[in-house]
């Protein structure tokens, strides 16, 4: 499954480092989108909705931080604060990237909203073999992601399967238990001597003896009989005559 890593970064930064990372990121991984707003947002598109929308879409975000990124990060207009505060608010897998060594000798002031990042595990990509071990980390979390939806999705049909096979048992059930089940219809007047065909039934009801079942009489399987005839004592008919 193809995610989308967002990249977040201050424009003041130094823009070809910027795009070198991108540039690498789109090698290494291959099948995966990377967003960048140079790139992905063209002109006529409304930025802030673009950038919204491409986060909530997004699995990881990747904080690119260098000199100067915590100059502006306490206001609350700020939009990297925002696009951070969002990707934390939906859950998104949110991975420092520390450009440089600046912030290693000065303190990055965070707002209590972006607290967490003091402490969340970054990569230092201005040292050696860091960018391996961010494209490794990277490809694992995707790998993992994959996993836990492929779980999800087979316990969910496998929930269907459960719940479509209980239906159908439980339908069975009721087809079983009403199979035979006969409501009486409504009339005027007592129920009649339902109709049999033993030798008892001769002469006593000879003006209601017939030649042919009627289609009532068909559809409770009666069409077996020559004639029909009645016994008042033994049982009942389920429609007048």
């Amino acid at each position: 499954m193809d995610h989308l890593i967002f990249l977040s970064y201050r424009r003041s930064y130094n823009f070809s480092i910027i795009n070198d990372i991108y540039l690498r990121l789109i090698k290494e991984l291959l099948g995966h989108n990377i967003f960048i707003d140079r790139v992905n947002i063209i002109p006529g598109d409304n930025f802030h909705k673009s950038i919204e929308e491409s986060l909530y879409e997004s699995t990881v975000l990747l904080a690119l931080i260098g000199k100067g990124w915590g100059n502006k990060i306490r206001r609350k207009n700020d939009y990297v604060r925002k696009e951070l505060e969002i990707a934390k608010s939906r859950g998104i897998r949110i991975i420092p990237v520390y450009l440089d060594n600046y912030y290693e000798n000065n303190k990055l002031r965070l707002p209590k909203s972006l607290d967490f990042l003091h402490r969340t595990q970054g990569v230092l990509l201005y040292e050696n073999g860091e960018y391996e071990k961010l494209i490794y980390t990277i490809k694992n979390y995707l790998k993992y992601i994959d996993t836990l939806e492929s779980i999800n999705r087979d316990e969910y049909y496998y929930d269907r399967k459960i719940k479509s096979g209980k239906i159908f048992s439980m339908a069975f059930l009721l087809l079983i238990f009403f199979a035979d089940f006969r409501t009486p219809i409504d009339h005027k007047g007592p129920l009649l001597p339902v109709a049999c065909a033993t030798e008892d039934c001769y002469g006593l009801y000879p003006e209601k003896i017939v030649d042919a079942p009627t289609p009532m009489e068909e559809s409770f399987g009666r069409n077996d009989f020559d004639c029909i005839k009645y016994s008042e004592e033994n049982c009942t008919l389920p429609w007048p005559l």
